[in-house]
């Protein structure tokens, strides 16, 4: 009985040793994610007005293509009346129109991919924690951001003269 006793009690400090070493790291593994959590928000607070700026980019990005929506369904309609009416000469001039379009969507991909891998590149210096190449980084999106917005005008004034031709 004493040493059923005795092998008990051992396993049983063996058990609270394990558990109490487990125990410490977890409190570790929290302290890393309380940490990663504060760099993030300090990033956050060192952007913010690239941030602001980035959603303002975004917003007339979104009211620019509200426009080009528009200006397709107006175009619907007139390609319909064109060709009901046998308007050839009209119907090639749209044509050449659209392939500038389709120049400038070209071009508006291309773009994108490089927003696309400039994002990844700041969050990797985010993550090493190399702030002035995510400062440029950002930089970097917002005039590629910028550029967008200027090819979607342009875009929606060929949209304009395609209505125009076909009118």
């Amino acid at each position: 009985m004493k040493k059923i006793l005795t092998v008990l009690l051992m396993v049983l400090l063996l058990v609270t040793f394990v558990g109490s070493a487990f125990a410490q790291e977890g409190i570790s593994g929290e302290n890393e994610k309380l940490q990663k959590r504060q760099v993030k928000f300090a990033v956050l607070k060192e952007f913010t007005d690239e941030i602001h700026t980035i959603n303002g980019l975004r917003m007339e990005r979104n009211t620019l293509q509200n426009e080009v929506i528009q200006k397709h369904d107006a175009i619907l309609d007139l390609y319909i009346v064109a060709r009901e009416s046998g308007d050839k000469e009209a119907l090639t001039e749209a044509k050449k129109v659209r392939e500038q379009i389709r120049d400038i969507n070209g071009e508006i991909k291309g773009i994108r991919e490089q927003i696309k891998e400039g994002r990844k590149v700041f969050r990797e210096a985010v993550k090493n924690g190399n702030l002035e190449m995510a400062q440029e980084q950002v930089n970097s999106v917002i005039n590629l951001m910028t550029m967008i917005n200027e090819k979607v005008k342009v875009k929606i004034n060929l949209l304009q003269d395609i209505i125009e031709i076909l009118s």
